[in-house]
């Protein structure tokens, strides 16, 4: 997969690594992981950008971490020799915000 048992990334062999993002708690508890449950915007892909996207999908093909785990989450940028997520289907909206009692 691309972790080792501790959750730390590992190099899969001599060339290639997996590299992906996911969604943490602030210091205030709220978190943001997904966009499905928070916006229509897939119903109305096809007729604002004439593309049939799945729910969840960005105009890119990517999504949020959490709509879709076992989707590509990041491409290398050679040009710039960065990864990038563009395109990400993000929303201002938290999923929850944890009480820190």
């Amino acid at each position: 997969m691309g972790q080792d048992s501790d959750g730390k990334p590992k190099l899969l062999d001599g060339e290639q690594i997996e590299l992906r993002y996911s969604a943490v708690t602030d210091r205030r508890g709220s978190i943001n992981s997904n966009s499905i449950s928070k916006t229509d915007f897939w119903e109305y892909s096809q007729g604002l950008f004439g593309m049939d996207l799945s729910s969840g999908e960005g105009l890119t093909g990517f999504f949020m971490q959490a709509d879709k785990p076992d989707a590509q989450q990041l491409h290398y940028n050679t040009k710039n020799d960065w990864f990038n997520a563009d395109g990400i289907p993000i929303t201002p909206t938290v999923d929850f915000i944890h009480q820190n009692n």
